[in-house]
């Protein structure tokens, strides 16, 4: 099934809400500007809002993540986030709301991130500024100040985001030691996350001296080379044994709202030698919940569709017949149950990175 507004899009960390499509700030491994290159503004935070509980992938739990298909505090376009912000609080939407930002907030308005369930994932990476423009020594200095007066003022959260981390780029440990001093004092914790890679972003950040030559040939994810995290827990050890880390946007979310994995990563066994260094893991890997038949019924009416299924010895949900990819994440973290699908298609925004 199409989704008729592109403003709203299911994706891998919460359902994303747009009042912009495209960004030209000019990071240089963005790969939204790989298939986003032109700036659409056609819709407003009042009617996204207005359709936002209709919407066949709502669900009060899942994170609300605001104009993350463009800068949300450009200046230009920070006024309808904070139109979003207030719409939500003002409308009773408890969901956790999300901001992926490279600049600062501000002093105005920061009334909408009090009492709104607000997480602030703020990116400092350390690349140079020609590949990231935002990675300057004025505009890191502005948001670590910043985060002290948001942390008085306010109950959000405040995260920073590592990302992404490229080999020669930003990986070497004085760089990790620089960042892990400079930011523990300023954050609730950091999420730590590699590159989305294609092709052509693979040439590119090779021109700009990164090292790319051990990437799996994966665009479906990102990649962070196994030795850089262990690294990075290391040089936490030495540091701040303490300070928290994660690899994951919602295991960052779930930490701090007391529940497991709401994106389930604990499920991957790929993903177990990582969990075994989260904070989550104990809660994570005792979670378990009984598939309710009546239950997951409704949220395929939800959807407007009906999946073929069983239910394996191990509690288990497999699906028989073809689901989009969006559909998928939103029954898992809607349900939480374990699920396995055979014919995974790809949706939305992922089809149009599967063609670049």
């Amino acid at each position: 099934m199409k989704d008729s507004n592109k403003y709203i899009e299911f994706l891998k960390s919460g359902i994303s809400i747009n009042s912009q499509l495209g960004c030209n700030i000019g990071c240089k491994y963005c790969i939204v500007g790989e298939f986003q290159r032109n700036v659409e503004k056609e819709a407003s935070p009042q009617a996204i809002v207005s359709q936002l509980k209709s919407h066949r992938f709502y669900h009060e739990n899942i994170p609300l993540i605001i104009n993350n298909r463009s800068e949300p505090l450009f200046p230009e376009l920070k006024p309808d986030t904070v139109e979003f912000l207030r719409l939500l609080k003002e409308n009773g939407f408890n969901n956790p709301k999300i901001l992926i930002s490279k600049l600062p907030f501000g002093s105005d308005n920061m009334d909408v991130l009090n009492n709104n369930n607000v997480f602030i994932f703020r990116t400092i990476s350390g690349l140079p500024a020609h590949v990231e423009p935002t990675s300057t020594k004025s505009n890191i200095h502005k948001i670590l100040i910043e985060n002290s007066h948001i942390k008085e003022n306010t109950d959000a959260k405040i995260i920073h985001y590592w990302r992404p981390v490229i080999r020669r780029l930003n990986s070497s440990e004085e760089t990790i030691k620089d960042m892990l001093t400079n930011v523990c004092p300023h954050f609730d914790a950091s999420v730590v996350s590699g590159i989305r890679v294609t092709h052509h972003i693979k040439t590119l950040m090779e021109q700009f001296g990164g090292d790319l030559s051990d990437w799996n040939e994966d665009t479906n994810h990102k990649f962070l080379p196994p030795d850089i995290w262990n690294n990075i827990l290391t040089c936490r050890e030495k540091i701040n044994p303490d300070y928290l880390l994660f690899r994951h946007t919602s295991c960052t979310i779930s930490y701090f709202t007391n529940k497991p994995d709401y994106n389930l990563h604990y499920c991957k066994a790929k993903n177990l030698k990582n969990c075994q260094t989260c904070p989550l893991y104990n809660k994570c890997t005792s979670f378990e919940k009984n598939i309710n038949e009546n239950e997951l019924n409704q949220y395929f009416k939800q959807l407007g569709k009906i999946f073929t299924y069983e239910i394996s010895a191990k509690n288990t949900l497999k699906i028989n017949t073809p689901i989009y990819q969006d559909e998928l994440s939103f029954l898992k973290m809607a349900t939480q149950y374990k699920i396995e699908a055979s014919d995974i298609q790809k949706s939305g925004s992922e089809r149009a990175l599967s063609n670049v």
